[in-house]
């Protein structure tokens, strides 16, 4: 486990902020796959304002499909609800293994005090399946008229990983090696 910061008090969790994660077939059998649209459903950010670091963890148990995408575009009924529910199996058996690795953690490093009005790059480690690994994300920049980004306007993130990278090999044959959130 990451030493950090658990004790701070969440900012963001699933009742105030949403976490995607976006998958894209490829592969062998990428012809009966779908690209996908996830939802994490449990997670906590926690902010310190004094360090000006980010401690985000998110429950591996609780990925949930919400739409298959078609060109960029969410795929409203193209999943029936049996389909969707043997694809998050599929993910939590397979790929993730909330049984021996419950949690995803991300600790940025401590980051300058306009990253959150200005947007840029947020390096940090990203612990996944018992592997660690340096990190970056895309903070983008706050609106304008946003006094106070991440207090009284959304932060939003983007970024990738590399599956291989974590050891999340299952479904190579039908999923892109590259995840976006």
């Amino acid at each position: 486990m990451l030493a950090g910061m658990s004790e701070l008090q969440p900012r963001f969790h699933q009742d105030n902020a949403d976490v995607l994660v976006f998958t894209f077939k490829e592969g062998l059998l990428s012809a009966v796959a779908h690209d996908l649209k996830i939802r994490v459903t449990r997670f906590s950010i926690a902010i310190d304002e004094e360090t000006r670091a980010i401690d985000a963890t998110f429950d591996a148990a609780s990925l949930r499909v919400v739409h298959a995408m078609k060109d960029g575009a969410e795929a409203h009924g193209a999943l029936s609800a049996s389909e969707r529910q043997k694809i998050e199996e599929n993910i939590a058996d397979d790929v993730l293994e909330p049984a021996r690795f419950p949690e995803i953690r991300f600790v940025s490093d401590p980051y300058p005090v306009a990253l959150l009005r200005t947007g840029g790059d947020l390096r940090g480690i990203l612990e996944m399946r018992g592997v660690r690994r340096r990190q970056v994300f895309a903070i983008a920049p706050a609106p304008a008229d946003c006094a106070q980004p991440a207090h009284d306007c959304d932060l939003e993130a983007a970024g990738s990983v590399r599956r291989g990278d974590y050891g999340l090999d299952a479904w190579q044959v039908a999923v892109r090696d590259r995840v976006r959130f």
